[in-house]
């Protein structure tokens, strides 16, 4: 507790204390360390793009009986935290510099540097060329995609976008029951009609428009892989582009200094807005969840993973309602199926439960990010009756991928709604826990008779 004190008192005493009038220069040999340090940080990286595929070729050789899947998820993370950490060091390292006094840009004896044009502080020059390409290159690839994500997600309620929409809303308004009176005489429909007032028309078609954008919002999430993707490759091409290309990115030195200090400063105000707004405060604990339910290999500056204990006492409480003769329904939404997924699979016979997950991000998140425990396999390893549920505009969750589990629910429900009254809402990612319809399916999937399950009484128990 008393660090940091001794911490802001020699900050306090180099921010403000007058700076020499001479650059003493670095330690002997501080440059050849330096360009040596980060050339083996790059050689890793390299080295890890050539490794990646000797092991699927090793894999398909039956090295290693696995899915076949290229697994490429666990080298952009890894490329894009070891390069990321460092282009936010060497940027904060220039801008707190440059905020002390004059930098002097090392490239050679200190007697060259030219102490006599006021320069106080000394740098090397490899650290003004190495920051740009770390930072405005990842940062253009993400400019381009929430550019071009833009442009899709407004494309989607313009033209033919939304004949898709009218046309399944009209088959199924078709399909469904006419209500009981007096209910009959007030039914309305959402869908544009010829025979609506311009301002009904105005509403039904930002009806159908809100729809076919909340579908292409909803492919967001999963597109984020290519945006990690590119971000990863964009890093490593720009380092063995030629000279006059990686010009391009230092013309301006000091945009990249300030957009590394951005980072970290993004962060700590993201935190701050969710202390102080109880609605910020909990999206950002729906992303502390995600993160933090790996071990702590995967987050080792925050809390321990709550999954180590969590994942145990579901498991516990299944086998004691199985022990005790009673049947059990595992329900989760959202993180809670993955936690149901975890508990399962882990389990010696987990025959007998009935499985219901809605807003599962297994797939559409986990699957891209941990192949080595998100694939075919887990899901054969569930051998109970699951249902998955998912709307096509839910940001978040979505189908896991097999026939016989996935449940694709409408959203909105129906395209029928009171005269008078808002048109039938969109439930997205959160909408779920009051989807009639859903509920319906699950108490039946909850009546139908299954397989009993072995005793867990009656089984070692690991």
């Amino acid at each position: 507790m008393a660090a940091p004190v001794p911490l802001v008192v020699v900050a306090a005493c180099v921010w403000f204390a007058e700076p020499p009038h001479t650059v003493p220069g670095h330690l002997p040999g501080m440059g050849l360390v330096a360009v040596v340090t980060l050339a083996l940080v790059v050689a890793l990286v390299f080295a890890r793009v050539l490794l990646m595929p000797l092991i699927v070729l090793v894999r398909r050789l039956g090295s290693r009986q696995a899915g076949l899947t290229w697994q490429a998820a666990p080298f952009v993370v890894a490329v894009l935290s070891l390069l990321s950490i460092n282009g936010v060091g060497l940027g904060s390292l220039i801008a707190v510099g440059k905020s002390l006094g004059t930098v002097v840009w090392l490239d050679g004896p200190l007697s060259t540097a030219g102490q006599d044009s006021g320069g106080r502080i000394a740098m090397f020059k490899a650290l003004r060329e190495v920051t740009p390409w770390l930072t405005l290159a990842p940062g253009a690839v993400l400019a381009l995609f929430l550019l071009v994500q833009a442009v899709r997600w407004v494309a989607a309620g313009l033209g033919d976008r939304t004949a898709a929409v009218i046309g399944e809303y009209a088959g199924r308004a078709a399909a469904e029951p006419a209500p009981p009176p007096p209910f009959d005489t007030w039914r309305r429909s959402a869908l544009p009609s010829e025979n609506l007032t311009p301002a009904c028309r105005r509403q039904t078609w930002a009806w159908v428009r809100s729809i076919a954008r909340a579908r292409e919002l909803a492919r967001f999430t999963p597109d984020i892989r290519y945006l990690l993707t590119g971000m990863a490759v964009s890093i490593l091409v720009v380092a063995v582009l030629p000279a006059s290309v990686q010009d391009l990115f230092r013309a301006d030195d000091e945009l990249a200094v300030w957009l590394a200090v951005l980072i970290p400063t993004t962060g700590l105000a993201l935190l701050r807005w969710g202390w102080r707004h109880p609605y910020a405060r909990r999206w950002v604990g729906v992303l502390w969840d995600v993160g933090t339910f790996w071990p702590r290999a995967f987050h080792p500056y925050a809390p321990p993973c709550y999954a180590e204990r969590a994942v145990p006492d579901l498991q516990r409480r299944i086998r004691w309602l199985r022990d005790s003769g009673a049947r059990v329904l595992l329900v989760g939404h959202s993180q809670g199926s993955v936690l149901a997924a975890a508990a399962l699979a882990q389990l010696r016979d987990p025959s007998g439960t009935v499985l219901i997950t809605f807003g599962s991000p297994l797939t559409t998140l986990y699957g891209w990010g941990f192949p080595a425990y998100i694939d075919t396999a887990l899901f054969d390893r569930l051998k109970c009756r699951w249902l998955n549920f998912s709307y096509r505009t839910d940001y978040i969750g979505g189908p896991i991928g097999h026939r016989d589990v996935d449940v694709l629910l409408p959203d909105p429900a129906t395209s029928w709604h009171v005269a008078g009254e808002p048109m039938p809402p969109l439930r997205r990612h959160t909408g779920y826990w009051s989807d009639e319809a859903m509920w319906e399916r699950i108490d039946r999937a909850a009546a139908a008779p299954v397989a009993p399950a072995r005793s867990s009484a009656a089984a070692p128990r690991s």
